[in-house]
């Protein structure tokens, strides 16, 4: 599950999202800033950003139900490759962005974050391909209890490309996306800590808005990459 994105959220200055007490998230969602879940709620269903209220709803459990058969399985491969994606943005914003922030005695700290993104990464695509090979069952079941033509079409590409889906995953580029937005923001930040001294949250809220801008294109660019690198393999989604 995703709340908010890293794009806007590195910038500090999106709304918070506020999730009460005893409450939960039955993934993957994606919950937009500003959202407000109350104490006991359990988050669904994805929501929209700006200061909505999440109400709890009440679940029918399907009389059908087989085990090991999906029903929609494009949401969830769609929910992972965003957030594979984010993971890949927070990690160009740590290596290139927070980087100058962490010097000296605080670096092994900025590689201790990059090790865990790393980790973050690899377990995220394994993860993937652990239930893409799954849908062997699946498909088995789906073709016979006459699942959409739609539904089927995404489980059989998932499944069929699953060591080449990640493949590209694991491989996707994270540095040549949105290069000239990136190189802008990064110029920005440099003389943002020139006029605002080292503390990092004081540099970032007081960027010029539209190199603020720069910097949320570029990392989406970068969050878009591992998509746009399956997407001849999965047309379906």
């Amino acid at each position: 599950s995703r709340f908010g994105d890293v794009a806007r959220g590195v910038m500090l200055d999106q709304p918070p999202i506020f999730l009460g007490g005893q409450g939960g998230a039955v993934g993957p969602v994606s919950i937009g800033f500003g959202a407000i879940a109350p104490a006991g709620a359990v988050v669904r269903r994805d929501a929209p950003e700006g200061g909505r209220l999440l109400v709890p709803e009440v679940v029918a459990i399907p009389g059908d139900f087989q085990p090991g058969l999906y029903r929609r399985i494009g949401r969830v491969v769609r929910r992972n490759l965003e957030y594979i994606g984010d993971l890949h943005a927070l990690k160009c914003w740590y290596d290139e962005v927070r980087r100058p922030f962490f010097a000296g005695s605080l670096e092994p700290l900025l590689e201790g974050a990059l090790a865990t993104l790393d980790r973050a990464l690899e377990e995220r695509v394994r993860r993937l391909k652990e239930l893409a090979a799954k849908l062997e069952r699946s498909i088995d079941l789906g073709l016979a209890a006459g699942l959409e033509t739609l539904e089927m079409a995404r489980q059989q590409e998932l499944y069929f490309h699953r060591e080449e889906v990640a493949a590209r995953l694991a491989a996707a580029s994270a540095r040549e996306p949105g290069v000239a937005d990136r190189d802008r923001f990064l110029r920005a930040v440099d003389d943002g800590r020139r006029r605002y001294g080292a503390a990092y949250r004081t540099v970032i809220p007081a960027l010029p808005a539209d190199d603020r801008a720069a910097g949320t294109r570029w990392l989406e660019a970068v969050a878009a990459a591992p998509r746009t690198a399956v997407a001849d393999l999965l047309p379906s989604l």
